[in-house]
């Protein structure tokens, strides 16, 4: 699972225990990975990317993770067999690559927004330079600098803006900055950058493989499998906690009207004729398993019964409505395995959750896209050009309003099946506006 970050609890809504995230990723810097040259993505609200095999959706996901573990202090090793290291990332392996993010902080009891600003760049030799500042103080233009690191000198400020506050650090070239310098003695908003970042999630779809399928190849049984009970307040990767994710927002969570609220969404997708979603353990080890009960039914359907498009879309209306403190929520394909139907409500369900939290969507899925709100503010077309480098386009509002109007087309998505996409889509590289 990954790391939560820690932030006030505020009473919201229905759910009592919701937290309201203090820290929201507000844009992504990516250099010299895969498809992309250069490329720098603000983010809103709801940033949903679109695009052909190959132009760098999932790359976009798997360098926001890279982010995550900047935190963690097996990070190098994690790059190497994780990730490839540079044969398996950067476009040139000659040069380094570089990933930076922006944070919008509120800090606690202020109603002043600040931000934090963090970069690490990564070459053939190991981690070649790494920074992170903040926004400046009042009356003053510069930014304030947390820490810079270049090669193996690390100078980090514990007063910022006092060079007598200085320290200069010697530090492993296959360690991070971020996992090195602590409180004390860096700056408290240090700390902050640390949780923010190792608070960010990043998903992809369950494994769909039928029961009997992964029984008899010896595979695990992943999201259809019994779960040691263990706390849940986040998702597991591949859902593997499903069952823990639904005791707790049964029993732990929600009040009476949340849970209402919640199978609403477990009806809309799934069928009225759905009465119950529980986790029961299961046999004398204390484990969960994840049932369904439908009305007719004398009984409830175990998990490893259950279609892989119903585990799906269980899977996302459990993380749409956890508590969330993340400063940003990825998932990749959130379509995968379910009807066009289905990826409707798919589309409300992360709507929803971006309300609450900033929202990254990478998918292939025509009818999400009819189902968003706002397209024209949310989706980034993904395009490589001649040269193979990918760049991030937005939408033309008034021409997809237009050619939805004249062709009495539904939405984005249905424009986008007639062959409509360079009616709707800018010349223009993305310019951040949400």
């Amino acid at each position: 699972m990954h790391s939560s970050i820690a932030s006030p609890s505020i009473s919201l809504g229905l759910y009592p225990r919701l937290v309201q995230t203090t820290a929201r990723l507000t844009s992504l810097r990516i250099r010299n990975v895969r498809s992309f040259d250069s490329l720098d993505l603000d983010l809103g609200s709801l940033t949903v990317l679109i695009g052909e095999n190959g132009t760098g959706k999932s790359s976009i996901a798997e360098c926001v993770e890279i982010l995550r573990r900047t935190r963690g202090t097996e990070f190098f090793t994690e790059w190497l067999t994780l990730f490839g290291g540079i044969d398996g990332l950067a476009r040139d392996r000659a040069k380094p690559l570089t990933l930076g993010c922006r944070l919008e902080v509120a800090p606690a009891e202020s109603s002043v927004k600040e931000w934090l600003d963090y970069e690490i760049c990564i070459g053939p030799g190991g981690i070649a330079s790494e920074r992170a500042h903040m926004s400046p103080r009042p009356g003053h233009a510069r930014p304030l600098i947390l820490f810079e690191r270049t090669g193996v000198a690390l100078r980090v400020y514990t007063r910022i803006g006092d060079e007598s506050g200085l320290q200069v650090i010697g530090i492993s070239p296959d360690r991070t900055a971020l996992s090195t310098v602590g409180y004390p003695p860096g700056h408290p908003s240090v700390r902050a950058l640390q949780d923010s970042l190792a608070g960010l999630q990043v998903h992809v779809p369950p494994e769909g493989a039928p029961w009997w399928a992964a029984a008899g190849s010896a595979r695990s049984a992943g999201v259809r499998g019994l779960s040691p009970i263990a706390p849940a307040s986040q998702l597991a990767r591949f859902a593997e906690n499903l069952p823990n994710v639904y005791h707790a927002l049964r029993n732990e969570t929600a009040n009476e009207a949340a849970w209402a609220a919640l199978m609403d969404w477990v009806r809309l997708g799934l069928g009225e004729d759905i009465e119950s979603v529980s986790a029961p353990a299961a046999g004398p080890q204390g484990l969960l398993d994840l049932r369904v009960k439908r009305r007719g039914r004398d009984s409830a359907v175990p998990a490893r019964w259950l279609s892989a498009g119903e585990l799906h879309y269980l899977a996302i209306v459990a993380l749409t409505h956890l508590p969330s403190a993340a400063p940003l929520v990825v998932y990749d394909e959130p379509e995968v395995h379910m009807h066009p139907q289905l990826q409707l409500r798919v589309a409300g369900l992360f709507a929803r959750l971006s309300e609450r939290v900033p929202v990254l969507i990478a998918t292939h899925s025509r009818r999400l896209l009819d189902g968003l709100p706002s397209p024209e503010r949310s989706v980034r077309v993904l395009q490589r050009g001649d040269a193979g480098t990918t760049s991030a386009l937005r939408l033309d509002a008034r021409a997809l309003a237009a050619w939805c109007s004249s062709y009495e087309v539904s939405g984005l998505g249905e424009a986008l099946d007639r062959g409509l996409e360079r009616m709707v889509v800018s010349d223009a590289p993305h310019s951040g506006i949400q």
